[in-house]
């Protein structure tokens, strides 16, 4: 089981900081919930199951939020048709996935900014 628990707190530390807010998880949520109309929340490897992600994330029809996972349970934390069960996809699969889900129209500068996304993520090579 991989500690995930540290490392959030420590990037909702982070968040704080530059939002000048103080650092509790409960005051970033807020924040974010009140504050960041375009945002992109991620979630990667989220393979802890005693994290309840729903302490992170805000309460509001703004936003959008991934989550990868190996664990089925963490599908949870999403609405019922908010979340997609993958296997491995292909480079072009995973963009297109990607710019849909980001309401992105797909161009030689979006899949450039989305391959370079996923590459960060660890999620294609």
């Amino acid at each position: 089981m991989q500690p995930q628990r540290p490392h959030l707190q420590l990037t909702s530390k982070k968040l704080a900081k530059v939002a000048g807010i103080e650092d509790e998880v409960k005051d970033v949520k807020d924040f974010l919930g009140r504050n960041c109309k375009d945002s992109l929340l991620i979630f990667d490897s989220v393979d802890n199951p005693d994290i309840d992600l729903r302490n992170y994330i805000p309460s509001c029809s703004h936003g959008n939020v991934i989550i990868t996972s190996r664990l089925a349970e963490t599908k949870h934390v999403a609405s019922s048709n908010c979340h997609i069960d993958l296997n491995d996809l292909e480079k072009e699969d995973a963009i297109e996935l990607l710019l849909q889900h980001a309401h992105e129209e797909k161009s030689a500068d979006t899949n450039k900014l989305a391959s370079g996304l996923l590459i960060h993520l660890g999620i294609m090579l």
